[in-house]
């Protein structure tokens, strides 16, 4: 008889135990859940960035691309590639290659010592300023 009672009780210890963890389990993913990370994911907070750029019709087919690495070669090597990869992505078809040699070149500067950089090297450029160290810099032709 007694045995009887101990295995339903430990049934519905068992079963209690079981609620008890889902419910727990469900509590932790709800908890750190976003339900905005479809919407707000890097790729696109960086297209959102990158797509601001007032580009003009008569760009070409190239543009070129500065970033903290051309200012200081031990800056972020892998955040820096990563937005170099996201910027060839959002802006295709149009082909982005690094490198100052360009009439239009897309600018990703944040250190310190961006405004010095510019000033030294894109002298009479026009550059604009579209936030998050994003620049759009044209170089005037003479």
């Amino acid at each position: 008889m007694w045995r009887r009672y101990i295995q339903v009780f430990a049934i519905i210890l068992l079963a209690g135990f079981s609620v008890y963890s889902s419910f727990q389990y469900w509590a932790a993913i709800r908890r750190n859940l976003d339900p905005a990370f479809v919407i707000n994911d890097p790729q696109s907070k960086w297209e959102k960035r990158i797509l601001a750029i007032n580009l003009p019709s008569n760009i070409g087919n190239e543009i070129g691309y500065v970033a903290d690495w051309d200012i200081n070669p031990n800056s972020d090597p892998i955040g820096q590639d990563e937005e170099y990869v996201l910027t060839q992505y959002t802006l295709a078809p149009l082909i982005v290659k690094r490198g100052s040699g360009y009439e239009w070149i897309v600018g990703n500067l944040t250190l310190p010592q961006t405004n010095d950089w510019l000033n030294q090297n894109f002298k009479g450029a026009d550059i604009h300023y579209y936030g998050w160290g994003i620049y759009l810099i044209h170089r005037v032709k003479p």
